[in-house]
C-alpha cells in the first residue's frame, strides 16, 4: 500500500469515528494499480470503533438489466435520484435493508404506475419475498421515517 493510500485510509477512519450520532457506517473501497487490486470493506457502528477488512479481488458487480417498466425516462430519473441518496448501487442494487429495499420498490412502482411491484423487483434484485420484507417494514418506526424520507425524495 503506498504511503498516499495509507494517509487516506488514516483519514478516513478518523472521519468514521467523528460520526458518532450515525447508527451505522459501510464503506467499499477498491483500490486499482498496476501491481495491486484488492477491496477495503470498512464498518462503524456510530460508537466510534472502525474495523477495516481487506480482500484481494475487487467484488464482482454484474450489470443488470432492468425489464421495460423500470427502464423509462421517468425511472432512470427515480433511479438515479436514489443513487445520488446512497439507497442503491450503480447496478441498480439496494444498499439499504431489505424491508427499506421493499419500500423504495414500493415508492417506486407507485410513482411509475407498475402494478406487479413485487414481481419485478424480486427479478431485479434477485430476491423472494419482498411483499413479507415491506410488511414487516411497515411495523418499524425507522422503516416508517425512511418512508417519509422517500416520499420527499420522489417528490422533487
Amino acid at each position: 500500500m503506498s504511503t498516499e493510500e495509507e494517509q487516506f485510509l488514516a483519514l478516513l477512519k478518523e472521519n468514521l469515528r467523528a460520526h458518532q450520532n450515525i447508527a451505522s457506517i459501510v464503506i467499499n473501497y477498491t483500490c486499482c494499480s498496476v501491481h495491486n487490486v484488492g477491496t477495503l470493506n470498512f464498518t462503524t457502528d456510530g460508537g466510534g470503533r472502525v474495523a477495516m477488512r481487506q480482500s484481494d479481488a475487487p467484488q464482482s458487480q454484474e450489470v443488470v438489466t432492468l425489464p421495460d417498466e423500470l427502464a423509462t425516462d421517468e425511472a432512470i430519473h427515480l433511479w438515479q435520484k436514489l443513487q445520488e441518496a446512497d439507497y442503491i448501487d450503480e447496478n441498480y442494487q439496494p444498499l439499504v435493508s431489505r424491508p427499506k429495499a421493499a419500500l423504495l420498490a414500493d415508492a417506486m412502482a407507485t410513482c411509475l404506475g407498475i402494478r406487479q411491484r413485487w414481481r419485478i423487483f424480486e427479478e431485479v434484485w434477485q430476491r423472494r419475498n419482498m411483499r413479507n420484507d415491506f410488511a414487516r417494514a411497515l411495523s418499524q418506526q425507522q422503516s416508517l421515517d425512511f418512508q417519509d424520507d422517500i416520499r420527499k425524495l420522489m417528490r422533487r
